[in-house]
C-alpha cells in the first residue's frame, strides 16, 4: 500500500511538473512573433508604353511599336532599420527599357528618406536638369483593410487600400 501511494505521489508530482511546463512554454509560443527590424524591398514599376498609342493611328506608330519594348520596367529599394527609411532608384535596366523617353514614367531619380520618429521626410526630386531637396513632414494616409489576403514570402498578408493626392489608388500588403 505504501508503495502503491509513492507511485501515486511520484506521478502527481511529475503531473505537477508537466503541467507548469505546459503553462509556461504556451505562453513562450504563442508570442514567438517574428519580427523584421530591418531590411530591403525590391519594387518594380512596369509601364505599358504601347499602350500609351492605343489612341494614335498610322503606320508610324505601328513601326515605332516595332522598334521599342512594350513595356518600361524601373526597379526601386526600400531599406529600413529602426525608425527609418530610405527610397531610392534600385538596379539598372536600361538595356531592356529601349523607350522614347516618355515611357519611362515620373520619379525615376527620386531618393526619399523618412525618419519616422521625427516624423519628418527629405525628398531629392529630379525636375529636367535640376535637383531639388524637400524637406516635409510624413503625410497621415488613411489606410481601409480588407478581408483579400494573399501569401508573400511566406507570410500571410492582408490587403490595405488608400487614397493620396485625392486620384492616387495604393493597394499595400501587410502581416501582423
Amino acid at each position: 500500500m505504501v508503495k502503491r501511494l509513492n507511485q501515486c505521489l511520484n506521478k502527481l508530482i511529475c503531473m505537477k511538473y508537466f503541467i507548469l511546463l505546459v503553462l509556461f512554454a504556451a505562453p513562450a509560443s504563442s508570442f514567438s512573433q517574428q519580427f523584421i527590424l530591418k531590411g530591403k524591398i525590391e519594387f518594380e514599376r512596369k509601364i505599358n508604353v504601347h499602350k500609351q498609342f492605343d489612341e494614335e493611328e498610322g503606320e508610324w506608330i505601328q513601326e515605332l511599336k516595332k522598334n521599342i519594348h512594350q513595356y518600361n520596367v524601373t526597379y526601386f529599394n526600400f531599406f529600413f532599420e529602426g525608425n527609418k527609411s530610405v527610397y531610392r532608384p534600385g538596379r539598372d535596366n536600361s538595356e531592356n527599357n529601349k523607350s522614347i523617353g516618355w515611357g519611362e514614367g515620373p520619379a525615376k531619380e527620386n531618393v526619399v528618406v523618412n525618419d519616422y520618429e521625427l516624423q519628418t521626410s527629405i525628398s531629392q526630386k529630379q525636375v529636367f536638369e535640376t535637383t531639388y531637396l524637400i524637406q516635409d513632414s510624413i503625410k497621415k494616409i488613411n489606410w481601409k483593410l480588407t478581408s483579400d489576403t494573399r501569401k508573400i514570402a511566406g507570410f500571410n498578408c492582408r490587403k490595405a487600400t488608400a487614397i493620396i493626392m485625392d486620384s492616387v489608388y495604393v493597394f499595400a500588403f501587410y502581416t501582423d
